[in-house]
């Protein structure tokens, strides 16, 4: 079941259809990521909250209650089929909805990631951002062979071929500092949720069935810009740690916590990208 839209509901976002002015403006705005899902959906996400979804048969879902539970809402209906038209009422909406997501909760990781994503939508780079928050759709696959679920933050190609003249494709993980490396959610953990989807056939088809439908679909709305070059897919995902880091004390302890990794078998020893997000004038 891979992540696509129709051909109905793609050609929506396009100059004639009812959510072009919608799609214009989400995409205008870099700290938005327009997502293709399964079920013919899109979610729209800002810090890793959905802040609308488009689901199938073109009906919006606003920003979920549970962001602002006995506070306000968003005063612009985004549902409403008139709004779809005005650039101001949408920017309006996304603005209340981006400001009630950030009360919630807010990480510089979040960003760190959006900014990732979006620095790599062009084919004339080396590397090209496929999806945010990947996860493998186990609907139709048997129980005795579904797996723990679990989400990617960012798939990405390779587009300069390996050795053996494949496209590597890479299930990143993105870390600002040392918090949170720990337990589930830090390098071990990852690591060992990475190792799982890379050993199952179906995750590897899964992923592979994505990013083909996702990168043709995102080209040809012009997320993605460039001339796509002719790709011949690895059948089995690697990893790669997406570091950020304040300084060098902090990129110490990074390196410190990757030597002490344990690799699974079946998974390729862990690409890892240092980034210093230090801004130096």
């Amino acid at each position: 079941m891979a992540r696509e839209l129709s051909s109905a509901h793609l050609s929506m976002y396009k100059p004639k259809g009812k959510l072009f002015v919608l799609f214009k403006t989400i995409t205008a705005d870099p700290e938005l990521s327009f997502e293709i899902r399964i079920h013919d959906e899109v979610i729209v996400y800002y810090n890793k909250k959905a802040i609308l979804t488009v689901t199938k048969g073109n009906k919006i879902k606003p920003l979920s209650e549970k962001y602002y539970k006995q506070g306000e809402g968003p005063t612009v209906d985004i549902s409403n089929p008139a709004v779809w038209k005005s650039a101001k009422e949408i920017e309006k909406y996304l603005k209340e909805a981006k400001l009630i997501a950030y009360r919630h909760s807010m990480k510089r990781e979040f960003q760190l990631q959006q900014n990732i994503s979006m620095g790599n939508h062009d084919c004339a780079n080396r590397f090209l951002a496929i999806d945010m928050e990947w996860q493998f759709a186990q609907e139709i696959i048997p129980k005795r062979d579904r797996i723990k679920k679990t989400i990617i933050d960012l798939v990405i190609v390779d587009l300069t071929p390996n050795a053996l003249g494949v496209n590597d494709i890479y299930l990143a993980e993105v870390k600002l500092g040392t918090e949170a490396l720990k337990g589930d959610s830090g390098l071990q953990g990852h690591v060992n949720s990475t190792s799982i989807i890379a050993n199952s056939p179906y995750a590897c088809q899964g992923l592979i069935d994505d990013v083909k439908s996702i990168l043709a679909q995102k080209h040809e709305l012009g997320i993605i810009t460039g001339e796509l070059p002719e790709l011949h897919l690895a059948q089995k995902p690697k990893m790669l740690f997406i570091l950020g880091h304040r300084g060098t004390q902090e990129r110490k302890e990074l390196e410190d916590e990757m030597y002490k990794l344990k690799i699974p078998t079946g998974l390729d020893e862990p690409i890892v990208m240092y980034q210093d997000t230090l801004i130096r004038l």
